[in-house]
């Protein structure tokens, strides 16, 4: 598909942007001044769908589902603030027991959803610093997704070694 933009240099420049975030360019024009006496601007390009990544629509539908039954928990129990209880001690060394698991599960032939999923949740836990909190949650966040989408995938299950 062929596209001609026409107009002020900034509202080409604008669209152009969209444009890239929305399709993949084939070929594209310098931007270049109109005839005289006009102080408009025109760019020519080529552009075509992009190519559907499964993986990008598989993680898609995943964060909507999350986000539908995230609105489920504000419809039904509000906006909550409660404590972190992170940070103690004995939850540091829970992290550094999960940390060493799910390594040796790994080297063994692999760990399993429930040893990721273990040892992101410790290490959350054992935090108290609340940005590196946040960060470690956003990890748990996205192995429960990976999982979800293994489980979507419907893929040959590993059997798990025995602990």
């Amino acid at each position: 598909m062929k596209i001609r933009l026409h107009g002020q240099s900034s509202e080409i420049e604008d669209c152009t942007a969209v444009l890239r975030r929305t399709f993949d360019v084939l070929d594209e024009s310098g931007l270049y001044p109109d005839r005289a006496p006009s102080r408009l601007s025109r760019r020519y390009l080529e552009v075509q769908r992009p190519v559907p990544d499964p993986q990008a629509e598989a993680i898609a539908r995943v964060l909507g589902e999350v986000s539908v039954e995230r609105f489920r928990q504000l419809d039904k129990w509000g906006v909550q603030h409660r404590s972190p209880c992170t940070g103690a001690e004995d939850l540091r060394r829970d992290a550094d027991l999960m940390r060493r698991r799910c390594q040796a599960a790994e080297e063994a032939g692999g760990a399993s959803w429930r040893d990721v999923l273990l040892e992101e949740v410790f290490e959350a836990l054992a935090e108290d610093n609340p940005a590196a909190l946040r960060k470690e949650l956003v990890q748990v966040a996205a192995v429960c997704v990976a999982w979800i989408e293994d489980i979507d995938s419907a893929a040959p299950r590993p059997v798990p070694p025995p602990f």
